[in-house]
């Protein structure tokens, strides 16, 4: 019972990215079958591959916010890599302001399942509990998907910018199914294969 009851309302939450983002063009819910082992920045494959449309460097998400890009696509499976990598960079943005920066894990911070927001101008108006989505500039993402919270922020140690310590949207540790966005509005297929 209670594991239809969470599949049901994974599926309500899938229905809603629909809803809310007319120009995307979904995958079928995706079941999450392993996490890459001895991988800190949770990296894991689905049971979805180019046979139902994905391709390399598609963003994948769930109800609660943005999880990675599909890396390594078979016919029949994805490796996805997380925003919790160092190897994916997100432009991204708070949703009240005009405050940006770069999304990039880092080791120390994926072991809590956080990442970090880098790159922030001196002159900002961060604050803890500000919500980043994702802005369009690179065409790898749609624009305004939710990223994360700012739990905390901090000068670099250059002095020349600020980084902040990100607690992702959705819990990328305990993912049972995402979906994958194929295509949408404004998406650069310049980084397909």
């Amino acid at each position: 019972y209670e594991d239809t009851k969470n599949q049901l309302e994974e599926l309500r939450k899938f229905i809603g990215i629909k809803e809310k983002n007319k120009d995307f063009i979904l995958s079928k819910p995706c079941n999450v079958t392993g996490y890459i082992a001895n991988d800190p920045f949770m990296s894991f494959t689905i049971d979805k591959g180019s046979d139902d449309e994905i391709k390399p460097y598609c963003p994948v998400v769930t109800g609660d916010g943005l999880i990675g890009i599909t890396i390594d696509v078979s016919a029949h499976s994805s490796t996805v890599r997380t925003l919790l990598s160092p190897d994916l960079s997100i432009a991204a943005v708070t949703s009240s302001s005009d405050n940006a920066g770069i999304i990039e894990g880092s080791i120390e911070q994926a072991v809590a399942g956080k990442t970090m927001l880098k790159l922030v101008p001196k002159e900002n108006s961060l604050k803890n509990g500000d919500l980043l989505v994702t802005t369009s500039t690179s065409g790898l993402f749609p624009k305004g998907y939710s990223i994360g919270t700012v739990e905390s922020i901090s000068l670099d140690t250059t002095g020349l910018s600020y980084s902040a310590v990100i607690q992702p949207s959705a819990k990328i540790d305990r993912l049972s199914s995402v979906m994958v966005i194929t295509d949408f509005n404004g998406k650069d297929n310049s980084y397909e294969n």
